[in-house]
């Protein structure tokens, strides 16, 4: 399988257009097409840009922008095993019990603090002048 870059730039090049000519097309700086040509996201100022830049540029072209995306995110994602899978089930069963275990320790503080102020209040060290 091709890397996109290479597809785009094999695109363009059975097109006819230089570089120039498509950045005045997509309004695209040129070096920004060259680091798409080359497979280069870093250089892009943001993930969202380098999505449009590709998008823009494969309409340009003649090609599916949807599925050239679509092959970028399958080769950006790895794939993620049973074990991660699993893993990512044990921490989120962790923070539950943890985020109920929070609950439980403020609830029993707010009740102990309210039986102290009742006995406080019942034996007549506070409230009673």
């Amino acid at each position: 399988m091709k890397e996109l870059g290479a597809i785009l730039l094999e695109a363009r090049t059975e097109r006819g257009l230089s570089l120039e000519e498509l950045s005045e097309r997509t309004k695209i700086r040129v070096d920004y097409l060259q680091a798409v040509e080359q497979g280069k996201p870093e250089v892009i100022p943001g993930e969202v840009y380098y999505r449009a830049f590709v998008r823009s540029y494969a309409r340009e072209v003649g090609l599916n922008a949807d599925e050239l995306l679509a092959q970028y995110e399958m080769r950006r994602m790895p794939l993620e095993t049973a074990e991660e899978r699993a893993s990512l089930r044990q921490r989120r069963a962790a923070a539950r019990r943890r985020r109920r275990l929070r609950i439980i320790s403020f609830a029993a503080a707010a009740i102990l603090l309210a039986g102290l102020a009742y006995w406080l209040w019942a034996n007549g060290y506070i409230g009673n002048s």
